[in-house]
């Protein structure tokens, strides 16, 4: 089967260099065979993998973007040794969703919603990447394959939605004032009074491990945020001065404070060693996986807490 050579008439729009998410819509545009099942690969840097069940899609993994699993391990809402031994006991398909919900690890509600936003995620990842022009979309590699389905969307996802969302995020990176390229650019912290009581959770979050070597890509790995949430908040850091591209401080050097005058260490204070973090399902959501209000609110209706 063939769904990449169909010209896509989706989404025109879409700013001109945003080729990498054009290769998107050529490869998820037209409608997959009644029932066909399969990865394919999508070329580009970062690129990522598209997991087709019964014409639906059920996982979008990317290099670019932290997966499901990250997500819950890097965020502390799933312990790492929990993690391992779920591995560890998962069945021949390597899925192991079920698994997670039997040890009452997490909801079966609130971990669809995180597998699904993880898959809209790697979209976004592979839309703002480069698409590679040499690269022919095609089969995935089976252990490719077997990464993105691990924790896959059951029922699967509609490809218009999973466009739609896609292009509305890269909507709302071109409207910000000052844009980051999330693969690229690395910033550095600016030494400035903040307004109030400094940014508001989750740019603290993100602020905190800004250091000059890192771009939004590292910080949404490292923490367990979406690549969504932490560009778009790299992005407002950087319209309101708190932090500097990297090549920008280097040619004008930012004006330096006496040390602790600005409070900023305070308000940065890291997290105590080893901490879990409790969070809501509907925080945890728009925090980390930068969900609108909309979403919050309809998830708020449907929500199955943990624990209830």
């Amino acid at each position: 089967m063939s769904i990449s050579g169909t010209t896509a008439t989706r989404n025109p729009q879409v700013a001109p260099e945003r080729a990498a998410y054009r290769r998107l819509v050529r490869l998820l545009a037209p409608p997959p065979e009644a029932g066909f099942s399969g990865a394919l690969a999508v070329p580009g840097e970062p690129g990522g993998v598209v997991r087709i069940t019964a014409g639906r899609v059920t996982a979008v993994a990317s290099g670019g973007a932290p997966d499901a699993a990250t997500i819950l391990v890097r965020s502390g809402r799933i312990g790492a040794g929990e993690w391992a031994a779920v591995c560890q006991a998962g069945d021949a398909s390597g899925c192991v969703g079920g698994l997670l919900v039997d040890r009452a690890l997490i909801g079966a509600r609130e971990l669809h919603l995180v597998c699904r936003a993880a898959a809209l995620d790697a979209a976004f990842a592979i839309a703002m990447g480069d698409p590679a022009d040499g690269g022919v979309d095609g089969p995935a590699d089976a252990l490719d394959d077997a990464e993105a389905r691990r924790l896959a969307v059951a029922e699967g996802l509609d490809r218009d939605w999973l466009l739609g969302e896609t292009e509305r995020r890269l909507r709302a990176v071109e409207a910000q004032p000052r844009r980051v390229a999330p693969f690229a650019d690395r910033l550095v912290r600016a030494e400035v009074v903040p307004y109030g009581a400094g940014p508001a959770d989750p740019r603290r979050e993100i602020l905190a491990h800004v250091d000059g070597r890192s771009t939004a890509r590292d910080i949404a790995f490292r923490v367990g945020l979406s690549l969504y949430a932490v560009t778009v908040g790299l992005c407002r850091l950087l319209a309101d001065g708190y932090v500097a591209r990297t090549s920008d401080a280097a040619a004008e050097p930012l004006p330096r404070r006496r040390r602790g005058a600005s409070g900023i260490n305070a308000v940065l204070a890291p997290p105590r060693a080893g901490a879990r973090i409790p969070v809501l399902p509907e925080r945890f959501l728009r925090d980390r996986l930068g969900l609108n209000e909309t979403q919050i609110e309809q998830i708020r209706k449907s929500a199955v807490r943990v624990g209830s």
